[in-house]
């Protein structure tokens, strides 16, 4: 009886130990982006991934993008970095939505490059889990941005890639070819045949455009 006792005291120790270690391992961010994988080798429906700096206009476009039926909505807000996976460890990842009777998963993720969610912690990130990824910038080339790419190219998903422009309502005819300049000069998306898609999602340029890439 005693050795049982003491069996199930050192269980409970090592396991405190293992709980400790894990917490001590690894942000809340990098926690998430590994319940985020445990989550999806049990997951057989196609997930899509938006990725962009804060701002860049991500849980809007897939707020128009699913037509504002996604469960649960994405949180949308003029605050930048709104979209916060650094502080709770239990915060939604997924974003479900059907599209003529198909279930797709999108995954929200947080504005990469800053100090609540910096590029390394993206290392923790299941790439290779998802079916599609959409990649959005707004304005100029940053740096991260540059990073960022170059990562998703360099594990080799760049078949999986689509390139969206946001916030496109205002340029024109010759902004655009100055946008797909400093695009290509700094990421060069063309050079690994990634589509590049202007959107608006106060217009709704682009979006059918999206849909069909996703959809088909």
């Amino acid at each position: 009886m005693l050795w049982k006792l003491g069996s199930s005291l050192v269980t409970k120790h090592f396991a405190k130990v293992a709980v400790d270690y894990y917490h001590q391992k690894y942000t809340i961010l990098e926690r998430n982006f590994l319940r985020l994988s445990d989550i999806l080798m049990e997951n057989n429906e196609p997930t899509v991934a938006i990725f962009g700096q804060p701002g860049a206009g991500k849980s809007t476009l897939l707020h128009t993008l699913t037509e504002g039926k996604c469960n649960p909505k994405p949180f949308i807000s003029q605050k930048t970095d709104a979209t916060d996976w650094s502080t709770n460890p239990e915060v939604t990842l997924m974003h479900s939505y059907t599209n003529n009777g198909k279930l797709t998963h999108f995954i929200d993720t947080p504005g990469y490059g800053t100090a609540k969610h910096p590029l390394c912690s993206y290392d923790h990130f299941p790439y290779d889990e998802m079916t599609k990824i959409v990649f959005v910038i707004r304005g100029k080339v940053q740096q991260a941005d540059e990073e960022m790419f170059s990562q998703l190219i360099m594990r080799g998903l760049s078949e999986k890639i689509l390139l969206v422009r946001s916030l496109s309502e205002d340029l024109a005819a010759d902004d655009r070819i100055k946008v797909k300049v400093d695009l290509n000069r700094n990421i060069r998306y063309k050079h690994v045949h990634i589509p590049l898609i202007f959107t608006s999602s106060r217009t709704g340029e682009g979006i059918s455009s999206i849909r069909e890439w996703l959809w088909g």
